[in-house]
């Protein structure tokens, strides 16, 4: 499966790129179907921008301020009942990118099959990644919002994507900030990583130590190597042979300074995190 991982954090990366250049021009609501008139679909009307009635249901019609409007498709959501997904933009071309972006995750999704994936509701591409990024992975509540007249709006749907996305590989929820902390892209910005030397057996971030072996540990450096081939990704898949992944990450993790490593939720993989970050 080290195809998913590379799929996943290639994923992640465009998902990064859409999130810095275009993250307040696109919105996704979720509209339950009960909330639209009977026998009939939920209508739209246009309100002037800024309206405190925006994203709301007044007498069957969803307000709405966008320019460019997408009809995503219909699922079941647990909890939150039948909803029919609607994509908003200002010219159409972001959410054109989204919905491109939609299949390709939605396929890393179906193949991953994480715990809080729903398969028997998924229904098609749209609806899948749609209902991932609101309701379906551990981090969707945190980004989108129920309105008072019942639907929920997400206006981050890069965000939303982000940490869904992580959450595949059991990842911890990003933090996202406002616009002007994204002036640059992804490719712009410089990753802070560790460096491992094998031949000195040193493990390293930045100018300062991690941590340094006087002897070898085979499980912890084939852990080391894993990460330091594939130029130390967010996560790899467990490299070792079955039932010794948990205890090698604690030894480690002993005397191990800067940065820590961690267990997936499910046990099948590896992440790391800067100390004190997340």
């Amino acid at each position: 499966m080290t195809h998913l991982v590379v799929a996943v954090d290639n994923l992640i990366k465009e998902a990064r790129g859409y999130y810095a250049k275009e993250q307040w021009d696109l919105t996704l609501v979720a509209v339950p179907t009960r909330l639209r008139p009977k026998g009939e679909g939920i209508g739209l009307q246009r309100c002037a921008p800024g309206s405190p009635n925006v994203w709301q249901v007044q007498n069957g019609a969803l307000l709405c301020a966008a320019q460019s409007i997408r009809f995503l498709g219909s699922t079941e959501v647990p909890n939150v009942g039948p909803v029919e997904y609607i994509a908003f933009d200002g010219n159409g071309q972001a959410i054109s990118t989204f919905v491109e972006f939609c299949g390709k995750a939605a396929a890393a999704l179906f193949e991953a099959r994480p715990r809080w994936f729903d398969r028997q509701r998924s229904g098609g591409p749209l609806t899948i990644w749609s209902t991932a990024i609101m309701f379906g992975s551990p981090s969707a509540y945190s980004l989108s919002a129920c309105q008072p007249t019942g639907p929920w709006v997400l206006d981050r749907p890069w965000a939303g994507s982000l940490n869904a996305l992580n959450d595949i590989f059991g990842l911890p929820a990003l933090t996202f900030f406002e616009p002007d902390v994204l002036e640059l892209p992804p490719a712009a910005e410089k990753r802070i990583t560790p460096a491992w030397n094998r031949a000195a057996r040193l493990l390293t971030l930045q100018n300062g130590q991690c941590k340094q072996y006087r002897r070898p540990a085979p499980n912890q450096f084939k852990i080391l190597n894993t990460f330091d081939e594939d130029e130390w990704p967010k996560a790899i898949e467990d490299p070792l042979k079955p039932g010794k992944l948990a205890a090698t990450i604690d030894s480690l993790n002993r005397n191990l300074q800067l940065i820590k490593f961690h267990l997936n939720t499910d046990g099948a993989g590896v992440y790391w995190t800067i100390q004190g970050f997340k």
